[in-house]
């Protein structure tokens, strides 16, 4: 059937008229995603509250997540988990598997590995091949639950296998760094990108466009990977807008447009990239074009960015609580953030940790 977007739009509209919660659902995510019309996320949350009013558990799903995001509807997380707990005791596996991803990033719920790995076994019991992959990564890193890290790549490359994008972003990151005995594999990884890419994964279009541009297992294609990148930040994923957004800033391969890139990379920070919030922290610590200095404002996204253990944003923020820089003075805080940002490999971070080694500054490390 040739595609005809228009076309879906009428069907879905009759079949909400005759209160068929399918076509309800379905105008209100093209409502959502401004898919074929402009973007009306209010009419969004009316169409799904009226889904949910017919019984529509996923219904209950897609509104718990416009909740969560603040889309057509003011942010409100704890909304958002009880329409999504909801549904999932409704037994709607997107929703379980929604519900564990909360619970592992500790979003609108406290932290809990435990509770997201029961999650995603409830799912996996209803052959939810996302939730295989996620478990899949939960027990390779023994989080919530015993270390098992052959059955973590089964259930990795299954779920990949069945075309979870998931499973083939977490199968080709795996190849890509040679990790868990799987044996490096860069041509491999960019192949399993593509595949996600192609099933309009935006992350995976992001990651796709990243080895394109540095021919990490394919062909260099500078001006394919600039294309992808722009229509994965267009799309409203964080990395792909953090990246791009920093080519623009930069004049990287891209025409300099200092203005536009400042735009994306908040757009990738008010998206909860903390490697975004780093960088618009230090544009609000130290200014940049657009963007009005507030220390405050600026000391409080880059908290949010080390709390979520960005490394440079830990550095920074070490340096800073090292002076009593607009934060408490601790010797002992800053040198921890300092270790953590080293050993995950910041430059920055092993840069201060240097200098105040040479420089013999008093510490609490050796």
């Amino acid at each position: 059937v040739p595609k005809d977007i228009p076309a879906a739009i009428g069907l879905y509209r009759r079949a909400a008229e005759l209160d068929d919660w399918e076509g309800i659902e379905n105008l209100a995510r093209v409502n959502a995603g401004g898919i074929g019309m402009a973007k009306n996320p209010r009419e969004a949350v009316r169409l799904y509250n009226r889904a949910i009013d017919i019984g529509s558990a996923s219904a209950m799903t897609s509104l718990g997540l416009l909740h969560l995001e603040g889309k057509g509807v003011p942010k409100n997380e704890a909304e958002a988990v009880r329409l999504i707990r909801r549904a999932a005791d409704l037994g709607s596996t997107e929703a379980m598997v929604l519900l564990a991803q909360l619970y592992e990033a500790g979003d609108g719920v406290p932290k809990n590995d435990v509770e997201a790995a029961r999650l995603y076994q409830n799912a996996i019991r209803y052959y939810h091949d996302d939730a295989k992959a996620q478990y899949g990564m939960m027990l390779i890193e023994g989080r919530g639950i015993e270390v098992n890290i052959e059955e973590g790549k089964r259930l990795i490359i299954e779920a990949a296998n069945n075309d979870s994008t998931i499973g083939m972003l977490s199968y080709g990151l795996m190849l890509a760094s040679g990790q868990h005995g799987i044996t490096k594999n860069e041509e491999e990884a960019a192949s399993w990108y593509k595949k996600a890419s192609d099933l309009d994964d935006y992350t995976a279009r992001t990651l796709y466009a990243l080895v394109l541009l540095e021919g990490r297992g394919v062909t260099k294609n500078e001006t394919e990977a600039i294309r992808l990148l722009a229509e994965a930040a267009q799309k409203e994923d964080a990395i792909a807008q953090h990246v791009y957004g920093n080519m623009l800033l930069e004049g990287t391969t891209v025409p300099k447009n200092e203005r536009e890139g400042v735009r994306l990379i908040k757009a990738a920070a008010d998206n909860g990239y903390a490697a975004a919030k780093f960088d618009y922290a230090v544009f609000m610590l130290e200014g940049m074009v657009g963007v009005r200095v507030d220390k405050i404002a600026g000391l409080a996204m880059l908290r949010e960015a080390a709390d979520a253990e960005d490394p440079n944003a830990m550095a920074t923020l070490a340096m800073r609580i090292l002076d009593g820089d607009g934060v408490k003075q601790s010797t002992e805080t800053a040198m921890e953030l300092l270790v953590k940002s080293a050993q995950a490999e910041s430059i920055l971070g092993m840069y201060f940790l240097g200098s105040l080694k040479e420089l013999q500054r008093p510490t609490t490390i050796s």
